[in-house]
């Protein structure tokens, strides 16, 4: 299985690929099975979706795992409950592997056994719904290269999640297993799997925490991003020679609680940046920025799903190098897998594509597969330096960019390496004109693996020096001082030319200031002249465009807005009109004169939950453009709402206050009462500025229990928009009650026997007898229809009668006696009620 090799020229040269190329495919990863149907095939590139080549149950899995050979051809796979050979039959063995609940299943090669293969699966058993971790051994030597399960699972400690990660060193000598809620490792040797977890509890523990449901190890193996909750992230360091986690920190936390409750995170392929998946938005984290705070400040939104999600998105990295991404939008209409083309770049240059690949429903689309970090796509390194000199230069530096070996070997055709072999860093004193001169390089680490790289180099008279780099767009009031550079060769001089501006400092090296005038486009170049024992060596770089503008970005509140679920939380929902330009939005939260930041939301959206008063807080978005001027946007304040009621008399009375933030159309009066379902809508009244507003009406035959909100609706510069106050809860006790007498002779009121309130009670059940104790009459559910006749329709004597009245109530009651609170449904509620009533006739 080792796809890394002794260091040696030979090997190395055959192995060289080129300055920044893409990270290297490892196929025994080819194969997704994403649908009953489908699977994104990565033996081809880009990855193609293809028939699945074998069979597919059609119930629903999580999700299927499967291995295939260097070659990318399909071994086998297993959904955890069986496993199938590459054909789609179930294994020798490999039925009914578990009967209990699967949640995650992953393949994992033994080390050095060729052939073999441990299928981790995380289950939830029979007993109080525990979770737990198994295994079980494949072996692809048996059966004629087609497969027998050898092991049936064996059980490792409890306490397994749906999540399993795995990774190791490029030596591949030891593989470790993660997939606890526990913070433990499991190692996976040539002698099999060690039953004794590594554990790093103590670091849950200086955190606080007792558990995690997500993690995720590093293609590098030497980092772990790990989840406790859907809004909160860690980045913790991985020692791979101990298989211990160290030096947690908090990259990202959030309060919402009713997001969707899978977190999902991905690294990309150097381990460079970190992609966290919340809600319906992926965010991206530079590991590299340093300090915790730092790499928090990293923090940049590079795409979010257009509508709500029914699914928490998913991240898994390929073989190819680029993060794919499953989401599926709340319409069901289709799923989508979209794609991170360049998951190495920053921001929002790394390409998301959304829709690359697209499964229309009812399809069954199964949860991404999961893989052994190390089997996916690993990097090679890049080199830095000039790369194009003049003939006989002496002197010129060149590096490896952010390698971690601990030994390098360097080859360079062309030139001869003066000092610096053994480092990350050499010098080179270059030959004569060479069209196809080169600096190549391989690094050794203590894990035993090693990467390498190749630089090409031109040695020639006409030089090309690189594109200067420097910010190329710019406000008007930051013009002054703005820097600029090229990478340096050792005794080259530069001159610069900036239209529209002035050079006014550096002229001659490689790194200048620049003081722009004015707005528009400038252009900036730069003439780079080496001058060596016998040859004079000049060239012009490319030109680089440097627009000035007035920055005109703003920003928008939308609404301030209470949840309809989570009832006690504020949504403050916010844009602006340029998102490229717009830094470090924040929320500004203000009441009796404090005044609150919060400097993390949600993309477009930050979470409040206020205490409930009258005065409610004021809102307001902040932020910085591209000029380092502050921008707000408008202050807004959402609708409190209370309540009273009138038992005597049925009546509602709410009063609210006026929202603030843009002109209200009308309010719209929205109401729960006990079973329903959900909310209607059940009056309107014209928006106001007056505050505060009232409303009262006759809604107390409604039901019992009464849950009431006020919808403000209006327009901003921006569309229509709405928000919702916090609710009020009303109760209405109705209680029963029943005549002692009533006069069935057809000659005006009180015919029936007829109890007030009893529509509240649709399951009741009237039983009466006369004097002697005999039942003269029965009725279920009785309707206050009894007009004094026995059931066979005989009119009963004048006199008087005794009746049991049984009530049977099914409706919701609060579940707390503090509101606001969820409502409980307590059913089964008899009562009776025993009495005598008279019949005058």
């Amino acid at each position: 299985m080792k796809r890394f090799h002794p260091l040696g020229l030979g090997g190395l040269l055959a192995l060289l690929g080129f300055f920044c190329a893409p990270a290297l495919a490892q196929l025994e990863t080819a194969h997704w099975l994403l649908t009953n149907q489908d699977q994104l095939d990565f033996q081809t590139d880009p990855p193609q979706l293809t028939p699945f080549p074998g069979a597919v149950a059609l119930h629903f899995r999580n999700s299927f795992a499967s291995v295939s050979d260097a070659e990318g051809n399909l071994l086998f796979y297993s959904d955890g409950y069986h496993v199938y050979d590459r054909g789609g039959t179930i294994m020798p063995n490999g039925a009914d592997l578990h009967l209990n609940s699967v949640s995650a299943v992953m393949i994992v090669p033994r080390p050095q056994h060729p052939g073999l293969y441990y299928v981790f699966v995380s289950i939830t058993t029979g007993v109080n719904l525990e979770t737990a971790l198994d295994y079980t051994l494949v072996d692809m030597r048996a059966n004629e290269g087609k497969g027998d399960v050898v092991q049936r699972p064996a059980r490792l400690r409890g306490y397994g999640t749906s999540y399993i990660t795995a990774t190791a060193g490029c030596a591949e000598d030891t593989v470790w297993v993660m997939g606890s809620t526990r913070l433990e490792s499991y190692a996976v040797t040539e002698a099999g799997v060690d039953t004794l977890p590594v554990s790093s509890n103590e670091t849950m523990a200086a955190l606080g925490l007792t558990y995690w449901s997500f993690r995720r190890l590093s293609p590098t193996a030497d980092r772990l991003v790990f989840a406790n909750a859907p809004g909160s992230f860690f980045l913790a360091d991985f020692d791979l020679a101990t298989g211990k986690v160290m030096r947690p920190r908090q990259l990202f936390y959030s309060d919402i609680r009713n997001i969707p409750t899978s977190p999902a995170a991905e690294f990309s392929p150097s381990g460079n940046l970190l992609y966290l998946s919340i809600d319906r938005q992926i965010f991206q984290f530079d590991i590299r920025a340093g300090s915790e705070a730092a790499i928090r400040a990293s923090q940049t939104l590079v795409w979010e799903a257009p509508e709500p999600l029914s699914n928490p998105i998913q991240l898994q990295l390929g073989a190819d190098g680029r993060i794919y991404f499953r989401w599926l939008p709340l319409d069901l209409q289709q799923y989508s897998l979209g794609v991170i083309s360049l998951p190495e770049q920053k921001g929002r240059a790394c390409a998301p594509d959304a829709q690359t690949y697209m499964f229309p429903m009812p399809n069954s689309f199964f949860g991404l597969p999961l893989f052994p970090s190390y089997l996916l796509a690993r990097p090679q390194w890049s080199l830095a330096g000039s790369q194009t000199v003049c003939p006989r230069i002496e002197g010129v530096r060149y590096w490896v960019q952010e390698g971690n070996a601990d030994l390098y070997t360097w080859t360079v055709e062309g030139g001869t390496i003066v000092s610096g072999q053994g480092t990350d860093t050499i010098t080179v004193n270059w030959g004569p004109t060479h069209p196809a001169a080169s600096v190549l390089v391989a690094g050794v680490s203590r894990y035993g693996c090693f990467a390498e790289g190749v630089l090409p180099v031109k040695i020639k008279v006409r030089l090309e020096p690189p594109v200067p780099q420097g910010p190329t767009l710019l406000c008007a009031n930051r013009v002054d001082g703005q820097a600029y550079h090229v990478l340096p060769t050792t005794g080259s001089v530069y001159t610069w030319e900036a239209v529209g501006g002035t050079v006014v400092s550096g002229q001659g090296s490689s790194h200048i200031t620049v003081d722009w005038q004015g707005t528009g486009e400038h252009l900036l170049w730069v003439q780079e002249q080496s001058t060596t024992i016998d040859t004079v060596c000049a060239g012009l770089s490319d030109t680089v465009r440097v627009r000035v503008v007035d920055d005109p970005t703003t920003l928008s509140l939308r609404y301030a807005s209470f949840d309809t679920i989570q009832t006690d939380v504020v949504h403050v929902v916010w844009s602006t009109n340029r998102p490229d330009l717009l830094q470090s939005p924040a929320l500004e939260t203000s009441r009796a004169g404090a005044v609150r930041v919060t400097p993390y939301g949600q993309g477009d959206l930050f979470i409040d939950t206020p205490s409930l008063q009258e005065d409610l807080p004021r809102y307001r978005i902040r932020g910085f453009n591209t000029c380092g001027d502050t921008v707000f946007s408008l202050f807004h304040r959402p609708v409190f709402l209370t309540g009273t009621n009138d038992t005597t008399n049925q009546l509602i009375t709410l009063t609210w206050t006026a929202y603030e933030g843009w002109p209200v159309d009308h309010y719209e009066i929205w109401q729960r009462v006990e079973q329903s379902a959900g909310w209607r809508k059940i009056d309107a009244v014209a928006g106001s500025l007056a505050t505060p507003l009232t409303y009262t009406a006759p809604r107390g035959q409604d039901g019992f229990f009464h849950q009431y909100m006020i919808r403000a609706v209006g327009t901003d510069n921006l569309g229509p928009v709405a928000a919702w106050s916090n609710p009020v809860y009303l109760n209405f006790p109705h209680p029963l009650l029943i005549p002692n007498v009533f006069s069935p002779n057809h000659k005006g009121p009180n015919e029936t026997f007829t109890v007030k309130n009893l529509e509240f009670y649709p399951q009741a059940r009237l039983v009466v007898y006369n004097r002697w104790g005999k039942q003269v009459y029965a009725q279920t559910p009785y309707r206050n229809d009894w007009q004094g006749l026995t059931n066979q329709g005989n009119p009963l004597a004048a006199g008087t009668y005794y009746y049991f009245l049984d009530v049977l109530s099914e409706f919701y009651i609060p579940a707390c006696d503090v509101l606001p609170c969820n409502y409980a449904l307590r059913s089964n509620y008899r009562q009776t009620f025993r009495g005598w009533v008279q019949i005058v006739r």
